[in-house]
């Protein structure tokens, strides 16, 4: 019976007859077994498959009952009700809505509203404590309004030069850009009343690569207190429209091995500025920043 005729092979696969003798042969020989269900303790047939050793085979997942309602019906174990009492027994955690403020039951231990509404209600609220348009137009107000290059020594420039500015998939595309961050954050100073002067002021600015500005979040680099005292040293003489810098100063006229080392700044109550040598002596004094440079050895600014 071989193929080489071709359509004759076809044929004979499409043959009925032929068919049924192949799955005859391939077919497990079926047997009828008896049954007893643990229910109702009546006997019933069931169909097993005898393998070619002659051996019934016994599937994993057997019908045990007689009918559904005898499944639907199973006693319940000591165990199991022991197990089931255990868990009704338990005392539910509660707590109060961090919303609303009413005491509820927890399904979970980390809860913290008491329904849907008063979660997506406080979401809304942004959890900042005041209502959204507040936070939106305080937002708004802590907005950097400087132009970065009118200070050239306060900033890392270069930066922009290497990575661009950042953008948007739609509008440049350019994910690893530089971007402007506050370091203190907008967050904090809602949270705590900062003015939004303070949070918009220069010294509050740092250009950092905008994927390091997103996992930075809502922290802050530095304390309120360090950004008072930083302002205050931004807060000096003009100068040819363009503030002047200590830190390009310093670059400027000491060693860059005694850049960290040589001098530090101290401010005085009535707004004066001194500066000391690391064992503590007066070195020079003025009424901001740049005076007291001029006056640091008789180094010009």
């Amino acid at each position: 019976m071989g193929t080489s005729k071709g359509n004759y092979g076809r044929k004979m696969y499409s043959d009925p007859l032929w068919k049924a003798k192949v799955s005859r042969g391939h077919k497990l020989s079926i047997i009828e077994a008896t049954k007893k269900c643990p229910k109702c303790l009546k006997d019933f047939l069931i169909k097993r498959k005898i393998s070619k050793n002659g051996e019934p085979r016994v599937p994993r997942k057997e019908r045990r009952y007689c009918s559904r309602r005898c499944a639907n019906s199973k006693t319940l174990t000591q165990e199991w009700k022991n197990a089931i009492g255990r868990a009704l027994s338990k005392t539910k955690e509660t707590g109060a809505c961090k919303k609303c403020g009413n005491d509820f039951i927890k399904r979970q231990s980390s809860q913290k509203y008491c329904s849907k509404s008063c979660a997506s209600s406080d979401r809304e609220y942004l959890h900042r404590g005041g209502n959204r348009s507040e936070y939106l137009s305080y937002r708004k107000a802590c907005q950097f309004k400087f132009n970065i290059f009118d200070f050239p020594d306060n900033f890392n420039l270069d930066l922009i030069k290497t990575y661009g500015w950042y953008k948007a998939k739609n509008r440049g595309n350019n994910q690893n850009g530089i971007s402007r961050d506050h370091i203190i954050s907008i967050d904090y100073g809602f949270k705590n009343n900062v003015p939004a002067e303070v949070l918009s002021h220069p010294a509050n600015c740092q250009l950092i690569r905008h994927s390091n500005n997103q996992s930075k979040g809502k922290k802050c680099g530095i304390t309120l207190e360090e950004l008072t005292s930083k302002i205050a040293l931004w807060s000096t003489l003009l100068k040819g429209g363009r503030m002047f810098s200590f830190e390009s100063w310093l670059r400027k006229n000491t060693d860059p091995e005694d850049h960290d080392s040589v001098i530090m700044i101290c401010s005085t109550k009535d707004g004066g500025v001194f500066i000391r040598n690391p064992e503590g002596d007066i070195q020079a004094t003025g009424k901001n920043l740049e005076e007291a440079c001029k006056n640091f050895n008789g180094m010009e600014v």
